[in-house]
């Protein structure tokens, strides 16, 4: 191997390295933001279950429920976010191993 094809390979190889922490990073933000979003929705269904009395729920929930919506919109907007940069990821990793095993690839194809 010269010293160019070993400089490539490594190059290569630093580039899928820092490809696969982003990716990472993405997908813990993904899920750590799909986590919140369910603990949220779980507690409010609980807190709106153990509704006694409306009047007093009413006096305690309103100061809140902007902080609320704010927080479940701007959460639901990352999890969109996110949810499409992992399908692109997705559809692009399986087109690379589909060109990958594709022996016609350096081809015209015609």
């Amino acid at each position: 191997m010269t010293q160019v094809q070993a400089s490539r390979l490594q190059l290569e190889q630093d580039l899928l390295k820092a490809q696969q922490g982003w990716i990472n990073t993405i997908h813990s933000l993904f899920m750590s933001s799909l986590g919140i979003l369910a603990g949220m929705s779980v507690m409010h269904i609980i807190l709106i279950g153990a509704i006694q009395d409306p009047v007093k729920f009413l006096n305690m929930y309103v100061p809140f429920a902007m902080i609320f919506n704010l927080i479940f919109l701007i959460l639901t907007n990352f999890c969109v976010i996110f949810g499409i940069t992992i399908a692109l990821i997705t559809r692009e990793k399986a087109n690379e191993r589909a060109r990958q095993l594709d022996k016609f690839r350096h081809t015209l194809g015609l």
